[in-house]
């Protein structure tokens, strides 16, 4: 069952800039919570061969700025403004927003555990013919918390990260 966004709001997330109240306000939708964007790094090709078993990561250009034009193909790591504290009894999935999903900018994300504490983000890319402009602030997914009966909380390298 799909928690209420606004027990979420006040128990799981926290926001980079709890001083603006409307805006936080405004980011509570009927069954998840908006996120901004807070900062993008474009994957890089390579011609090592990472191994994702050990936790290496591929190559990473940091984009910089407070805005960027996304090109069709290309994979980039998103971080939200978010961040989150998941208690037992609690997941939480990333969905993009509806008008990025009509643009053909297609996000994926993790399942977020119960136990998980720290910045959460997804990965995107633009699967449309055309460029895509994004600034710093931007809404582009929801998060949404449910009810889970797990009986393990996460323990991994990855919290608080």
């Amino acid at each position: 069952m799909i928690i209420d966004p606004q027990v979420a709001r006040r128990e799981f997330i926290s926001f980079h800039n709890d001083e603006d109240t409307l805006r936080i306000e405004q980011q509570i939708q009927q069954n998840g919570i908006d996120l901004r964007l807070a900062n993008l790094e474009k994957l890089l090709g390579a011609d090592i061969a990472i191994r994702p078993a050990e936790k290496e990561l591929c190559n990473r250009w940091v984009c910089k700025g407070d805005h960027w034009i996304l090109w069709p193909g290309n994979v980039y790591e998103v971080r939200f403004e978010e961040s989150v504290v998941i208690p037992p009894g609690v997941a939480a999935t990333i969905h993009p927003r509806s008008s990025f999903v009509r643009n053909g900018v297609f996000m994926w994300s993790g399942l977020y555990d119960a136990g998980f504490e720290g910045q959460i983000g997804c990965f995107l890319k633009v699967l449309g013919p055309s460029r895509i402009r994004i600034d710093k602030g931007d809404r582009m997914a929801q998060i949404v918390f449910q009810e889970a009966n797990g009986s393990a909380i996460y323990a991994g390298e990855w919290k608080r990260r």
